[in-house]
């Protein structure tokens, strides 16, 4: 009985691909994280600037995504983060009222 949960539980997994180890589930996150923060920063702009951020946003994150090396996957994460610092300042100054 045991080995049938186990077989079910196998399948399964391979069904959603390859087990991560840890640190790659935690540099998954960091990166879902960042895709999310570009798009709740997006909202803020004007339609046409949003939609351009969006796009941008998604093509940058898809031309990466196979992406294997550690280092160079960390080294990306920082310019991206550099640059949701850019726009969420960006998006403050537009909401300024002066």
């Amino acid at each position: 009985m045991a080995a049938g949960r186990a077989t079910r539980l196998a399948s399964r997994l391979s069904e959603k691909g390859p087990i991560l180890s840890l640190d790659q589930f935690m540099t998954r996150s960091k990166v879902l994280q960042l895709y999310r923060d570009i798009l709740r920063n997006a909202k803020h702009l004007e339609k046409s600037d949003a939609d351009y951020i969006r796009q941008w946003a998604r093509a940058d994150f898809e031309r990466f995504r196979n992406e294997k090396d550690p280092e160079r996957i960390k080294s990306l994460l920082n310019q991206g983060k550099a640059q949701l610092r850019t726009l969420e300042m960006n998006v403050t100054l537009s909401k300024a009222k002066f």
